[in-house]
């Protein structure tokens, strides 16, 4: 059993050139560098994510796999009206679980702000991932929802399945 989270976040803003041979890559000038920023608690801390640590969607080390409809079927991230010290949402970027079929379609992430109506918060694409911490209960029948998007705006549906990887942290 777990009892504490540790999660780091980095982006980088890149600027894309040319050289004499070929495409180069370079940090923004107005960043020079990554952003970024990581937590950590443990039961002796302050501050961070303590937890008393049930993790699901996993078994033995081994991720539990959803598999998100082409037709944009929304697929609840854990249960409705539940505390999560966080959740963990991750776009495997195939559509079967033995890994070898590519896909270039995004998940969409959605919050049911009323029962039955969701607002889009975030998009990820293919092996991205997004993790929320300390989400709250959002009253009865309403909770955050994924769906297979044929793009970045959260559309409706998708030419084929997407693999999501959907954890959530008690």
């Amino acid at each position: 059993m777990a009892d504490h989270l540790r999660y780091a976040i980095s982006v980088d803003a890149i600027n894309e050139g040319s050289g004499e041979f070929n495409t180069s890559y370079r940090h923004f000038d107005a960043v020079k560098g990554s952003l970024g920023s990581s937590v950590t608690a443990s039961t002796n801390a302050t501050g961070g994510i303590e937890i008393v640590g049930t993790v699901t969607n996993f078994s033995a080390g081994t991720p539990t796999y959803t598999s998100l409809a082409a037709d944009g079927t929304k697929q609840v991230v854990g249960a409705e009206n539940t505390v999560y010290d966080g959740m963990f949402i991750k776009h495997t970027g195939f559509t079967d679980t033995n890994l070898n079929t590519r896909t270039y379609e995004y998940i969409a992430c959605f919050v049911e702000h009323s029962s039955g109506n969701y607002t889009l918060f975030a998009t990820i694409p293919s092996g991205g991932v997004i993790f929320l911490p300390n989400t709250p209960a959002l009253g009865a029948s309403m909770g955050y929802y994924v769906a297979a998007s044929d793009n970045v705006a959260g559309g409706t549906s998708a030419t084929g399945t997407v693999l999501a990887q959907l954890v959530t942290i008690t």
